[in-house]
């Protein structure tokens, strides 16, 4: 009976322990004067949990995220993202951009498919 007991504490207590969380974002990259989206922009995460780099696709898109466990360790989920691409400025977000007054978005009331507005040199 203490064996089951043991073997159920220590169930319980890993399933409170481990946790899985995300960090990055998602969304499309356009150019700020004509707001056509833009291929190929270097999209690079740097965050405590890893780093993830890519290029946005034939529509622009990029996704970023990047899924992690944490238990005891560190679960921090912040993050910057590097967008740059030959003829742009580049332009340098955080986690705090996604709730920020500059951030748009596709469809404004779910808060999904973030734009990144990139701007001519």
């Amino acid at each position: 009976m203490n064996r089951k007991r043991n073997l159920l504490a220590i169930l319980i207590l890993s399933i409170f322990i481990s946790c899985d969380k995300e960090v990055g974002i998602d969304g499309v990259v356009v150019d700020a004067s004509t707001g056509e989206r833009i291929t190929g922009v270097n999209v690079k995460m740097t965050s405590e949990q890893g780093n993830r780099e890519e290029l946005t696709n034939f529509i622009g898109y990029f996704n970023t995220y990047k899924s992690f466990s944490c238990g005891f360790g560190n679960c921090n989920n912040d993050f910057n993202v590097e967008f740059s691409k030959d003829g742009y400025e580049t332009k340098l977000i955080n986690e705090k951009f996604y709730n920020s007054s500059e951030a748009e978005f596709i469809n404004p009331e779910k808060k999904d498919t973030l734009i990144i507005k990139l701007n001519n040199n």
